[in-house]
């Protein structure tokens, strides 16, 4: 499946794409120094997931982007059978 049709799905359907971070931080450091972010964030904690929603808000699927690309693909290959 080529990125274009993807794109073009996406569109058609009205669909967003969203990138969320989720940052876990260490408590304890974050209590004792909180004005100082580096010693309780650091890229290990650090999560990066996407979202594929509707217009109006509901989630079609959630993960890296191979899942928004796998879920994408299978419901082009449905639409063309």
């Amino acid at each position: 499946m080529t990125n274009q049709k993807r794109l073009n799905y996406i569109n058609s359907h009205n669909l967003n794409i969203e990138e969320h971070t989720i940052i876990n931080v260490d408590q304890e450091q974050l209590l004792e120094d909180p004005a100082d972010p580096e010693s309780y964030v650091d890229d290990s904690t650090i999560n990066i997931y996407l979202s594929l929603s509707t217009c109006d808000g509901k989630q079609l699927v959630i993960g890296d982007s191979e899942d928004l690309m796998a879920y994408i693909d299978a419901q082009i290959a449905a639409q063309t059978k």
